[in-house]
């Protein structure tokens, strides 16, 4: 880790954090980028994940000697409280989703990465709205080290700048309107 490396933790082990580019190794076509959190993060140079969050202790075990990450936690809560991160990113179960995040957001946290979709309703995302009072950044959808405007991301979060990005495959585009909503995928 350089000392211009961005701090990172997982919330949430599962599938998507941690196993989804093993899911698709045999799938005809597939095209090898990190498709998982982890491995999204292991590769990026800016990025080191340095801790992860999961209620289930068996998944966090795992995903944490796979992914060498030495501090684990089980609430979002004593993880925030005992680490210095600059980024966060959500990838619990979606009924979590505006809880971890508004716990995330009033914690300080610049970058928030949450994984779509972004809420279960309209109110928890107005709920999510209200709290971050345009302060972070937030994204939604698949973010890759190869992924056009992933470095504008990440110089965001450092900023505490507000930027949303809609998402097309391997392209990616800012929305005008990016302080006054939260990208849906």
């Amino acid at each position: 880790m350089t000392d211009s490396a961005y701090r990172v933790g997982i919330v949430g082990c599962g599938s998507i954090s941690d196993r989804s580019h093993d899911e698709l190794l045999d799938v005809p076509g597939w095209i090898p980028l990190p498709y998982s959190h982890a491995q999204t993060l292991e590769a990026h140079e800016r990025t080191v994940l340095v801790a992860a969050m999961d209620p289930d202790v068996q998944r966090l075990d795992e995903f944490a000697a796979r992914w060498q990450v030495t501090t684990g936690f089980g609430s979002i809560t004593q993880m925030i409280a005992e680490q210095r991160l600059d980024i966060v990113t959500i990838a619990s179960p979606t009924r979590f989703h505006a809880e971890h995040f508004m716990e995330a957001v009033a914690a300080g946290i610049k970058g928030v990465f949450l994984e779509k979709p972004v809420a279960r309703t309209l109110r928890d995302v107005d709920r999510m709205i209200d709290t971050a009072h345009r302060s972070f950044s937030i994204t939604s959808g698949r973010l890759t080290p190869h992924t056009v405007g992933s470095e504008i991301w990440f110089s965001n979060a450092r900023l505490g700048m507000s930027q949303e990005w809609s998402w097309s495959g391997a392209r990616a585009s800012p929305r005008e309107d990016a302080t006054s909503s939260i990208c849906s995928g």
